[in-house]
């Protein structure tokens, strides 16, 4: 089982544990009576923990820690709100803040195992190994602590030097089947930082050879285990399999003095955190895998990989401009850094002009001339804009520096041949969509396009309708495929099949106009007229916006379909 992913299984278990404030996604706003007996009864106070409430529903973090912070100068001893505001400020990345309030908790003797987890990380942070074993030792072996406690209680003794104890707190993991690699990858990384390579190298062995995907972080931790210790044909050895497990990953090669940078215990409890955020972002717990990266940060602030979650995760929340904050403290030596700022072009393109998107992606696309994906996602933008000539010379700016065409650059084909149709470029489009056909050979998505387009040319008719065939038996659930089946068979004669097809693409796509217009005149071929014009109105009260569409319709509906 990869690593990274062996903490899924417990996700939903850590979830469980949280404060209620970073639990899941959807932290409703309770009602007035609740909050009246939860906090006081004075209105202004109902008012502070309802826009709490509503602050954190909308992911605004800073915003509801301020509300409850308000509540609680009323109703300091509120164990409901400490929770709520200790969770959201370790989410935004204030600990020390937080702290003062999880040591509120802990004086009216309230067991919270978060807060035991806080604790321990800002003594990590502060290389005080002896106080997260005390804090460590005391929490009770339930819930997530049965196997988060075990890794940090591991490096708090690492961290005293007590290295033989340390593995053999971390071999306990072992006996949960789906956390051996995760036990094997812990003890490759105490061992490493002991100085013991042949010991680290058979952990970290372990964890290669493991069911499952290799991990960014493992290749990482691995990577530099082989570079310090003189082995560059197992460095790459190691970039090969993970670029063939991850072929559309971007990475720069790292300075050697970052490269080589030794193991030490801070590395190995950022580690567990950004483990255990990881994980619960898999599962969509966005608010609970935040915190758990801001500890991560908190013991280790250059650790890269849990920077670029860290804005992920406030991508996700569609809070853009922090995601962009976070995204741009990641240094040009790191090697992560131009995923980074892919990333970064991302958000500014969903929060701001374009144009702030696509100079982050010119300047990656010139100072890294040998890399092709900020040129791919400048194409993606300017065809979003509708920039179709623009866009197909980005793609093809980027298929111009690849070495070497492999199976999966099917998408900038298919992207490019997008950008040629809808600049009127057919013969060029036709080429391209070929050409990812020939590279991915049932891919259903260039199926549908090219044989919808040979459809509304009205060639290659039966070649089309084999297409798309092949295409719904892929993707029976997508509307849009079916359509263009239902459409295939309209057009090659078989009203009844295109009738079938296209009721069918109806109910997968009610709202699409096109859909519509299509159905009626399969309808009306097939002699039911009644349910032909009905339909034609359907698709006209959907405003089509492709042009001469409502004009065609208007005139079907007063005279119907000319004769065949």
């Amino acid at each position: 089982m990869p690593i990274m992913r062996q903490w899924r299984m417990r996700a939903a278990m850590i979830i469980a544990f949280l404060p209620a404030a970073c639990g899941g996604q959807n932290n409703q706003v309770t009602s007035p009576r609740d909050a009246m007996a939860t906090v006081t009864p004075e209105e202004s106070q109902v008012g502070a923990y309802l826009a709490g409430q509503h602050a954190l529903h909308e992911h605004d973090f800073k915003a509801a820690s301020r509300y409850y912070g308000n509540a609680l100068r009323v109703d300091p001893t509120n164990v409901s709100l400490l929770k709520r505001t200790y969770a959201l400020l370790a989410a935004e990345g204030n600990l020390d803040e937080a702290i003062t309030l999880v040591e509120r908790l802990k004086a009216l003797k309230e067991e919270d195992p978060v807060a035991g987890i806080m604790l321990a990380t800002r003594a990590a942070r502060d290389e005080n190994y002896a106080e997260v074993e005390r804090i460590m030792a005391i929490q009770p072996r339930q819930g997530f602590n049965k196997f988060i406690a075990p890794l940090m209680l591991a490096w708090s003794r690492a961290g005293q030097g007590r290295i033989d104890a340390a593995l053999e707190t971390v071999n306990d993991l072992k006996k949960s089947n789906s956390l051996t690699t995760l036990s094997h990858f812990h003890s490759g990384m105490i061992n490493d930082m002991a100085h013991r390579p042949a010991a680290a190298a058979k952990h970290y062995d372990m964890v290669i050879a493991s069911e499952g995907a290799l991990s960014l972080r493992a290749l990482e931790i691995i990577g530099a285990f082989y570079r310090r210790t003189g082995q560059p044909d197992k460095v790459q050895a190691l970039r090969d399999l993970y670029v063939n497990e991850n072929p559309a990953t971007v990475l720069l090669t790292e300075p050697e003095d970052k490269a080589t940078a030794g193991m030490t215990p801070r590395t190995g409890f950022a580690e567990t955190l950004f483990g255990i955020a990881n994980s619960i972002r898999e599962e969509s717990a966005t608010d609970a895998a935040l915190l758990f990266s801001r500890l991560a940060l908190a013991v280790q602030p250059d650790f890269a990989l849990a920077q670029v979650l860290t804005g992920d995760i406030l991508h996700a929340q569609t809070r853009f401009a922090d995601a962009n904050a976070v995204y741009r403290a990641i240094g040009q030596e790191s090697a992560v850094y131009y995923l980074a700022r892919l990333r970064m072009a991302g958000s500014l393109y969903k929060s701001g002009p374009p144009k702030e998107a696509m100079a982050v992606l010119e300047a990656l696309a010139q100072q890294w001339p040998e890399q092709t994906q900020a040129l791919i996602d400048l194409g993606d933008i300017l065809r979003s804009e509708k920039r179709f000539a623009e866009a197909a010379l980005a793609y093809g700016k980027a298929l111009v520096r690849l070495p070497v065409l492999k199976k999966y650059h099917w998408r900038v084909f298919y992207s490019r041949g997008i950008a040629h149709e809808r600049s009127q470029q057919w013969a060029a489009a036709e080429k391209d969509f070929l050409k990812a056909l020939e590279m991915e050979p049932d891919q259903p998505m260039v199926l549908n396009y090219l044989g919808y387009s040979w459809l509304e040319q009205r060639t290659n008719l039966l070649q089309a309708k084999d297409m798309l065939q092949r295409a719904v038996a892929q993707r029976p659930e997508d509307g849009s495929i079916v359509d263009s089946l239902g459409w295939a068979l309209y057009l090659t004669g078989d009203y009844p099949g295109a009738v079938q097809e296209l009721e069918r693409a109806v109910e997968l796509e009610s709202n699409d106009p096109t859909v519509n217009d299509h159905l009626g005149d399969a309808y009306w071929r097939a002699g039911r007229r009644k349910e032909a014009r009905f339909q034609w109105q359907r698709a006209l009260s959907l405003n089509p916006e492709e042009p001469g569409i409502q004009e065609n319709i208007r005139r079907k509906l007063e005279r119907g379909l000319d004769p065949e």
